[in-house]
Parts: C-alpha cells; sequence; structure tokens
C-alpha cells in the first residue's frame, strides 16, 4: 500500500451503537490517501467484531488490540503505528465531514503548516441532552476569524481573549514531525488529556491557521466520559490538569501580553475545577484529596477561597467613560463587601479602560477582561465563563445602584433560597431627575412567600421587565440550565432572562428601588434600536423555540409579549424609514413566524394593546403614523389636564402648609411673650 498522507487514529471502547457511523464517515472521505488506525482499548460490547468486519471491507484499516488503559494510551499507541505525514485523532462516536481530510491536508500543504485549526458543532443524542445544555450546540464554533498564518503564541494571544481557546485534539490537525520533533505524548492516567497536549503543541508552534469552517460532529452522550456526573476521577484530574498547564506556561519567558493572557488562561480554568468539587458529594471529595499531596490540597483551598465571594457582579462595559466612575463609586460603596466586580471592556475607544486600571489599582476586587467590541452579550457570557460567586448580578455600566442593593438582594436570596430575586428601580437622568417606581407588577405577582412560572395566573411575560440588571441569580442554577446571552447588538438579555424565570423553581420580589437606570444617553444600547430593532424578532423567536421545546403552557402569554415589543419598536423608533422597515418585518415576518391572529381579541390580556396592535396590521403606514399621532395627543391633553389638577392639589396643600406654618410661628412669639412677662413679674 501507498504510504498515506494522513493517519486518523480512533480509539475505540464499547462504543458499538455509534461506531459504524464513525467510520462511515471516515471512509466516505473525498480524500483516500489515508490510514484508518482503530485502537480498540480492551471493549466488551460488539465494537471489536465491528472493527473486524469493517477491516475486511477496506485495507485502508488497521486494529491494533490492548488492555484497557483509557483514551491517552490509545492515542499513544496509535501514534506509535501511524505512517502518514499528517495526523488527525477522532473519537469513535463523532463523526467527520466527508471533505474534511482533504480540506485540512490541503490548507495544511499549501501554508507548511504545524497545526490546522478548525470548529465543530455539537450533536444531541436525545432531547434529554439538548434540554439539560440547551445553547451550547454552537460551542466550539468560535467567535472570531483568525486569518493568515500565525505562530502558535500569537494565535493563542487572540483565541484567549475571545474565548476561542478549545483543547479538543479532534478540532485539530497535525503535522506528525511536528509532534515528533517536539517529542510529546498524552499523558497517560488521567482525563482531560487533550488540554495539556493541546497546550504545549500551540506554545511550540511556529506556524498554525484556523479555518472557519465546521468539519468535525461532536455526539454529545449523557453516558459519557465528559457528560456523566461528578466523581472523585474528575475533580482530581480538573486539578492536576490545571496545575500541569500552570507548569507548563512558567517554563516560557513570554511577553507581557502573553504573560497577561496566560494568566487569564490558568484563572478561566478554576471555575472549572471549583465546579467539579462543589458538584461533588462527600465521599468523593475525600477520595480525590487522598491522592493529592499537602502542598496540592492548601492550593485546592486557595482554589475555593477565591471561588467564594457571595455576589459576582459583572458589567459589559463599551464607551461608558461619562458615566462609568458613579457607577464603579457606587459599586463600591456597597454595604456587602464579599464580591468579585468583572468589568468586560468590549473594545472601547474612549478613556473607559483607563478609568477601569485605575480602579483595579484600588480595589482588588475588580477584575478587568478586554476584548474586541462584540456587543454586551457576548461580553456578559465572558464574565459568566469565569464568576465564582453564589449569585450573579448583571448590571450596566451607565447606571448606578443603592449601597444595600447587593446586601438587601442576597438577603432575599438567601433568606427564602431563591434562584431569582427581582427588586425595583427608577429611571431618568441628572438633567430632569429620575421618577418612577418599576421592576415588577405585583398585580400579576402571586400572594406567595416565593414563586415559579406555574404559579403565575396570566401574562407571565409581563410580571418583570426583560432586562437582566434589576435581578440576583443563583450561578449554580444559571450553569445548570446552562442559560447565555445571545450574540446580538441589542436585546441580548431578554431571552436569558425569560429562559431563566421559566427555569427558576423559586422566584422572590422585593420592593426597594434599589437601582437608578439612566436614560436618555445617546450612547447607550437601548437607545440604538432603528439600527438594531431586528435583535428583538431574534431574541422573541429564541423565546418561542424554549417554549416549544420544554412544552411550556404559554402560547397566549407568548401572543401578548409579542405583541408589546412591536407597539414598543414604534415608541422608541423616531425614524420614518426605519420605522416602515420594522413594521413591514411585523407584517410579513413576525405575524407568520408567532402565529398571531390580530382578528381573535381573545388572545390579547389588554383591549387597548389589542386596539392599538390591530390597527397597525391593518393600517397603512401612513394612516398608522396618523392614528398614533391622534392616541398620543388624547394621552398628551389627558395627562396635562391630570398634572393641572395635581398642580392645583400641589398649590392648595402648599398654601394650607403655609397657614399651619404661620400659626406655628405666631404660637411660638405668644410663647416668647408670656415667658418674658412671667420672668418681669418674677424679677419684681
Amino acid at each position: 500500500m501507498k504510504s498515506p498522507a494522513t493517519s486518523v487514529i480512533i480509539p475505540v471502547y464499547n462504543v458499538d451503537a455509534w461506531l459504524e457511523e464513525c467510520l462511515d464517515s471516515v471512509l466516505a472521505q473525498t480524500e483516500t490517501e489515508i490510514e484508518i488506525i482503530c485502537v480498540n482499548d480492551g471493549s466488551t460490547d460488539g465494537s471489536e467484531a465491528i472493527l473486524e468486519r469493517y477491516s475486511k471491507r477496506d485495507e485502508r484499516i488497521f486494529i491494533i488490540n490492548k488492555e484497557n488503559g483509557g483514551l491517552s494510551t490509545a492515542r499513544n499507541a496509535g501514534l506509535d503505528k501511524a505512517k502518514g505525514k499528517y495526523i488527525y485523532f477522532l473519537d469513535s462516536d463523532d463523526t467527520i465531514r466527508s471533505d474534511a481530510i482533504k480540506t485540512c491536508k490541503e490548507t495544511s500543504d499549501k501554508n507548511q503548516l504545524d497545526i490546522l485549526y478548525f470548529d465543530a458543532k455539537i450533536i444531541f443524542e436525545d432531547e434529554e441532552g439538548r434540554n439539560i445544555n440547551s445553547g451550547s450546540e454552537y460551542y466550539y464554533i468560535r467567535n472570531e476569524s483568525y486569518s493568515g498564518v500565525l505562530s502558535g503564541t500569537e494565535i493563542f494571544n487572540r483565541m484567549v481573549p475571545a474565548s476561542d481557546y478549545k483543547p479538543s485534539v479532534c478540532i485539530q490537525f497535525f503535522n506528525r514531525s511536528f509532534i515528533e520533533n517536539c517529542g510529546l505524548r498524552f499523558e497517560e492516567g488521567i482525563l482531560f488529556e487533550d488540554n495539556v497536549f493541546s497546550l504545549q503543541l500551540m506554545l511550540k508552534a511556529k506556524k498554525v491557521m484556523h479555518i472557519p469552517q465546521t468539519l468535525f460532529f461532536r455526539r454529545f452522550r449523557t453516558d459519557s466520559i465528559m457528560s456523566s456526573g461528578v466523581n472523585a476521577e474528575k475533580i482530581y484530574c480538573s486539578f492536576y490538569i490545571t496545575k500541569r498547564m500552570k507548569k507548563e506556561l512558567a517554563g516560557y519567558k513570554f511577553d507581557a501580553e502573553t504573560q497577561n493572557n496566560a494568566a487569564e488562561f490558568l484563572l478561566s480554568y478554576e471555575p472549572w475545577v471549583v465546579g467539579f468539587y462543589e458538584g461533588a458529594d462527600d465521599e468523593q471529595r475525600k477520595m480525590a484529596e487522598e491522592r493529592m499531596s499537602e502542598e496540592e490540597l492548601m492550593e485546592l483551598e486557595r482554589m475555593l477561597e477565591r471561588a467564594a465571594p457571595k455576589i459576582s457582579v459583572i458589567i459589559p462595559v463599551y464607551n461608558a467613560g461619562k458615566w462609568l466612575k458613579a457607577c464603579i463609586e457606587s459599586l463600591l460603596a456597597q454595604t456587602l463587601t464579599e464580591t468579585e466586580i468583572i468589568f468586560v471592556n468590549d473594545g472601547s475607544v474612549d478613556n473607559s479602560l483607563s478609568i477601569l486600571e485605575e480602579f483595579r489599582k484600588k480595589d482588588s476586587r475588580i477584575s478587568i477582561i478586554t476584548q474586541a467590541n462584540l456587543g454586551a452579550g457576548a461580553a456578559r457570557n465572558r464574565g459568566l465563563d469565569i464568576v465564582r460567586g453564589e449569585y450573579l448580578s448583571f448590571l450596566d455600566a451607565d447606571d448606578f445602584f443603592e449601597p444595600d442593593m447587593l446586601e438587601k438582594a442576597y438577603a432575599c436570596c438567601t433568606e427564602h433560597n431563591a434562584d431569582i430575586c427581582i427588586f425595583r428601580f427608577d429611571r431618568g437622568n441628572e438633567r430632569n431627575g429620575y421618577y418612577g417606581v418599576f421592576g415588577y407588577d405585583p398585580c400579576l405577582i402571586p400572594d406567595k412567600e416565593y414563586f415559579n412560572y406555574t404559579d403565575v395566573e396570566k401574562d407571565f411575560f409581563n410580571i418583570t421587565n426583560p432586562a437582566i440588571w434589576n435581578k440576583l441569580l443563583r450561578r449554580r442554577f444559571i450553569k445548570e440550565s446552562n442559560i447565555r446571552f445571545q450574540k446580538i447588538p441589542s436585546t441580548n438579555d431578554m431571552y436569558f432572562t425569560y429562559k431563566a424565570l421559566t427555569d427558576a423553581d423559586r422566584i422572590v420580589v422585593l420592593s426597594d428601588i434599589l437601582i437608578h437606570y439612566r436614560e436618555g444617553d445617546d450612547d447607550s444600547i437601548s437607545n440604538n434600536r432603528e439600527k438594531d430593532w431586528h435583535c428583538v424578532f431574534l431574541a422573541l423567536n429564541a423565546i418561542r423555540e424554549e417554549i416549544i421545546i420544554k412544552k411550556l403552557h404559554l402560547e397566549k402569554d407568548f401572543v401578548n409579549l409579542v405583541v408589546r415589543q412591536a407597539l414598543y419598536l414604534f415608541d422608541v423608533i423616531n425614524n420614518i424609514e426605519a420605522f416602515r422597515a420594522i413594521l413591514t418585518e411585523i407584517r410579513d415576518l413576525w405575524i407568520k413566524t408567532f402565529n398571531i391572529d390580530y382578528n381573535y381579541p381573545l388572545m390579547f390580556y389588554n383591549s387597548a394593546v389589542y386596539e392599538r396592535f390591530q390597527a397597525m396590521m391593518i393600517k397603512d403606514t401612513e394612516e398608522y403614523l396618523y392614528y398614533e399621532a391622534k392616541r398620543n395627543r388624547k394621552n398628551s391633553s389627558e395627562l396635562v389636564e391630570k398634572q393641572m389638577h395635581q398642580t392645583q392639589i400641589i398649590e392648595a396643600l402648599e398654601n394650607e402648609l403655609s397657614k399651619k406654618n404661620q400659626l406655628i410661628s405666631e404660637i411660638g412669639s405668644l410663647r416668647n411673650h408670656i415667658k418674658y412677662f412671667i420672668k418681669k413679674k418674677i424679677g419684681k
């Protein structure tokens, strides 16, 4: 047989249900100059028989039978056998695209690469897996593009800040000579072996590339090594792997940028270790600790201590220099001090970063992550990846907060063992003052100590505003529900908020006004609707899919949410052309996608809202604008009349108060005269 261009190494252990699909995807490759090395790692099911059958069918398949030693030993056995110029590691329950090997080989040949990186998609085996990991389907698709040939250190410095570093060897294509010259092997006897192996090779590589193509399909199985529950082995190995990578990074003399990214890289692994530890029972923890030295136990304890703030505050920052100082000062003045405050600088071009760095020098609780401008959703997700607090608070950089905001919200949550606490806010600005009480509708909140969505009798999506910043959320609950922010320019928290509310077992409300929401800032996200209005549809559609997947009985409530959002867009858009485009989308896309019958008033909770929405649907643009103008003029007249009435009441009260004050003054004067008279008489 001609020497193969690529060696495909497939470790096999008890995967007879998926092995054929895996092998078929490899045999279907358009690149035929391959050898397929299947390492049977002591399988006890029908996997070996499947391998024997396939090897008779295709001479490119080679079988290595060995005692069970784990994934690392199987991959190393495959490396020993490999003859190809390139190496690709494929797991035996996964598949690859038919042109994957050809695409990787041609790109690697053309650019003389040490490593080629590509993307992947998660395929869920069942609805249970999809529901447990909702939102993670595209975890292996990177956020940014990395064009051209880079060194390993260069791509490390770009991928780490963008949360694009993925250690799986199944989304890498290696030059075999490069691996051999580095003298590297998979460390045996541990889990998560990809992490060290991938980091070592990346840092040593001179020429790497990333292609934004989905070539690998990872099967999510609830019973696999990576997906099954927490045990002592996972606790120990996650800790050990983190320690090994720390040692590896310490062996390099990096420049300042790489040192910072290496520190952030290691920091991002600590929640992983702590998550396994906190998710295990006492017996599993004890078994893991018995494998650790005293020094390792001390380091684990330090990790747990670093992971112990009561609240993690996450704040995306984009050109917020005008208001950022007031925001930070109100956070540092919080009466609850056991916090970590994570600012994600989302590519600001003003003085925001310098303000953040100034405050970080003053308070060790502050940490800063800097990324390219990807939007508040991506920034919040970035912070979410490294949080350690018991509860989470997502705030905006242009707002400010009552000193006891975190203390009161945390106390309310812990008192009721709540997943979410909703509290109130007012709104305004320094020029016109702050007004109103917002945050939740007390008429819709169940009269209970705590509640969940099934307790709400009607209009569930109207119990609170869709923003996330007036809620405190339990971190474990968010992690277990795998809730992520949408990566869209605006409205990125609507889906997050409502998914959290439908998933939560215990929701509580707090009547205090704790946040002062600043409005009227032209640079704020909420004031960019004229160019980002389509994001509202994307958020609503994600909520609709969640309702369908979870079979939530919220169809009528969702229709009312859609209608309110449609009318909200009209209320905040001032550009006539943008309004025409929005109206067209609502009529052509929203109505069909969300199956809304605007001629059926019983689907609507509020008759006035129904009347407005129906007018929006049946009138042409000019007629509807005229309708809204008349309605607003009527509302304005009523408001003026109401304000005049309130002014008259205030004037009457002020008049009465003036009379009362005058009477008090006269009584005081008379009292003084009496005292003087008595004193004079006594003196005589």
